[in-house]
């Protein structure tokens, strides 16, 4: 149920969303980090949805502040988680 109702709205996701649901977390990022995670996101959410996120994450790792990497990691780590 939750993987349709991710595939049929994940087109509509955008940085301004993306970085509103980090701030309410506080966790806070650029524009271009912003419109990055989006994009990876969007591009991967499969394989993050199913827990194979290690490639995912590297490429996160690459393209972001050491901070907002670790704090999207424990994050992510906290909800899959917490979502079991």
């Amino acid at each position: 149920m939750y993987e349709r109702l991710i595939k049929n709205n994940i087109n509509y996701l955008n940085k301004h969303m993306t970085r509103g649901f980090l701030e309410n977390r506080k966790i806070y990022v650029s524009d271009s980090e912003a419109e990055f995670i989006t994009n990876l996101v969007k591009d991967n959410w499969t394989k993050l949805y199913h827990k194979d996120y290690e490639e995912v994450f590297k490429i996160l790792q690459t393209n972001v502040k050491k901070e907002t990497y670790e704090s999207l990691l424990n994050l992510y780590l906290t909800s899959v988680r917490d979502f079991l």
